[in-house]
C-alpha cells in the first residue's frame, strides 16, 4: 500500500511540476504576433517564388513593400487569449474571431490552414491586379488564355 501511495505522490508532484513550467512559459501576446506575422511573410515569399518573382528586384521591393502592411495587420487583427497553461493566436476580422494557432513551452504553432487560405487569397488578389490592368491594344484576357494555353498561370 505505501509503494502505491508513493508512486501515486510522485505522479503527482511531477504534474505539478510540468503545470508550473507550462504556467511560466506560456507565450506572451508578442510571441503570437510574430508568429503570425512571420507566417504571412513566408507566404509571401512563396506567392512572389510562384511566379518568379522572388530573385528579382521587383520581388525584393515587393517584400521590403508588403512588411509595413503585414505589421498593421498584424498588431490590429491578431491576438492572444491566455489560459495559463497554454495560450491561443486569434484572427478577428468583420467582428469574428477565430483561432489560428497554439502556445504553449515559449512556443507558438500557427495551423497550415493558414498558409493554404493565405496563398489563395494573395493569388486572388493578383490575379484581380493582374485583370484590372487596361493596354491600349492588347486584351489581357485572351492573353492570359494564351498563357494557360501554353502551361504557363498566373
Amino acid at each position: 500500500m505505501r509503494k502505491k501511495r508513493k508512486s501515486g505522490l510522485i505522479v503527482f508532484l511531477l504534474l505539478i511540476a510540468v503545470a508550473m513550467f507550462a504556467y511560466f512559459t506560456n507565450p506572451t501576446e508578442n510571441m503570437h504576433r510574430k508568429a503570425a506575422s512571420e507566417k504571412i511573410n513566408i507566404a509571401v515569399a512563396k506567392t512572389l517564388d510562384k511566379y518568379g518573382l522572388s530573385d528579382s528586384a521587383l520581388g525584393a521591393l515587393g517584400t521590403e513593400m508588403t512588411k509595413p502592411f503585414i505589421a498593421v495587420l498584424v498588431e490590429q487583427h491578431v491576438s492572444s487569449k491566455n489560459y495559463y497553461l497554454f495560450s491561443t493566436t486569434q484572427v478577428n476580422l468583420d467582428g469574428k474571431s477565430q483561432i489560428i494557432g497554439v502556445g504553449v513551452f515559449n512556443k507558438v504553432f500557427i495551423s497550415n490552414k493558414v498558409d493554404e487560405i493565405l496563398e489563395r487569397e494573395i493569388d486572388n488578389y493578383i490575379n484581380k491586379k493582374i485583370q484590372s490592368i487596361k493596354i491600349p491594344g492588347i486584351n489581357l484576357d485572351e492573353l492570359l488564355k494564351d498563357l494557360e494555353i501554353e502551361g504557363l498561370s498566373l
